[in-house]
């Protein structure tokens, strides 16, 4: 978004409740003092994506924060939560996305993708310098990753259960 009046840039605004975002929360990131980031997630089900944003951007506590902002553009997508059990078949890895390996707490992504796409590469290396690549020899991707990960992953959804589970008050 633009703003016709300088924002707040020392701070990340969030705005959570079952009317704003049933689930997770919405976001504004300054980008400097005339732009910004501004986001939502929510579960599915109720309002189309669309319309809750829109709900959003007219409610009273972002015009509070960002009056007479101006979308310059959107971007939506899903946020595959998981993780999926069994992100290797024969010649098959998934990683990121594909492997519904975000955090259920923040949606966040990117760090686990990494992790992932690391284990990912030294099995496939691996697995092709023995010409193998079954199930069974890319194993050490999804062992490695939820060594590393796996518990950090767990607390997430554990959060995110009780998170889902409290009222607004």
């Amino acid at each position: 978004f633009d703003s016709p009046g300088p924002i707040a840039t020392d701070h990340v605004d969030l705005f959570a409740g079952r009317d704003v975002a049933p689930g997770f929360f919405a976001w504004v990131v300054p980008r400097g003092e005339h732009e910004g980031l501004l986001g939502l997630a929510s579960e599915p089900g109720g309002m189309h994506p669309k319309e809750r944003l829109e709900a959003f951007l007219a409610s009273g506590p972002v015009r509070e924060v960002l009056p007479g902002i101006q979308v310059t553009a959107h971007h939506a997508g899903a946020i595959p939560l998981g993780p999926v059990h069994g992100p290797v078949a024969d010649r098959v890895v998934l990683v990121g996305d594909a492997a519904a390996q975000a955090k259920a707490t923040s949606g966040g992504g990117v760090y686990p993708a990494l992790v992932a796409a690391r284990h990912a590469a030294a099995a496939l290396v691996r697995a092709h310098e023995q010409g193998d690549l079954s199930e069974s020899n890319l194993m050490p991707y999804p062992r490695g990753f939820d060594e590393e990960l796996g518990g950090e992953l767990a607390r997430a959804a554990r959060l995110r259960r009780s998170f889902r589970a409290m009222s607004d008050r």
